[in-house]
């Protein structure tokens, strides 16, 4: 499997009280699949996606991605791991004062890319999904479809093995999640993506995945 869990528990300490986040997680998921996961809130879903991009430390189990366990790697090699896994939020975390190219080529730049491969690469990813010609308008310019696609494209555009999708759609009215998600899930295959799907919605979670898991709290 691409990404291999086994009994995976995660606590927290709240008000002198612990907290089983996660109890016995025992998953794989094999290279290009959707996983969908739901669950209500405090299930545990977004602390399973921090966990898996190492932003937070499990207390029991592990996690192995690309056959490497996370929690074996020093802090140069998880930092690289982390290049290979992109995330797509809720609310898209667009910079308003910089156009729609701005935004993309942005983690680009912070990567050090040369010019002429940002420019290819931004456009590229523009014209996957239907906005070339919206490049230099900004944020607010943009409908909520068009900037959450924005956000996608800007992950995208590092090429990342793996995506983390933590409730992408729940900000955007009924019909435009529906074209979102229905986007996204033709990139996410054509690309060969694995990829993480949290969300609260059961119907988009076996629209989009391979295969659905429940977590409860």
């Amino acid at each position: 499997p691409h990404i291999k869990i086994r009994q995976l528990n995660k606590f927290y300490h709240v008000q002198n009280t612990q907290v089983h986040a996660l109890k016995d997680i025992h998953l794989d998921i094999p290279q290009g699949k959707i996983l969908g996961i739901i669950g209500k809130s405090g299930a545990g879903k977004s602390s399973l996606l921090r966990t898996l991009n190492g932003l937070e430390q499990a207390n029991e189990g592990s996690i192995h991605i690309h056959q490497q366990e996370i929690s074996a790697l020093n802090h140069h090699d998880l930092i690289q791991l982390r290049q290979k896994m992109g995330m797509v939020f809720q609310h898209f975390n667009l910079m308003s004062a910089k156009t729609v190219w701005e935004n993309v080529a942005l983690p680009l730049k912070i990567s050090n890319f040369n010019k002429a491969d940002i420019e290819q690469r931004v456009n590229e990813v523009l014209e996957l999904v239907g906005l070339s010609d919206k490049a230099e308008h900004y944020p607010s310019q943009l409908s909520g479809g068009m900037r959450q696609r924005v956000a996608l494209i800007r992950t995208l555009a590092l090429e990342p093995d793996i995506l983390l999708l933590d409730e992408p759609f729940s900000a955007l009215d009924y019909q435009t999640r529906l074209e979102v998600s229905d986007d996204i899930y033709k990139i996410l295959k054509e690309q060969n993506k694995t990829a993480i799907l949290v969300t609260h919605d059961i119907s988009e979670a076996i629209a989009m995945g391979d295969k659905v898991i429940i977590l409860s709290a």
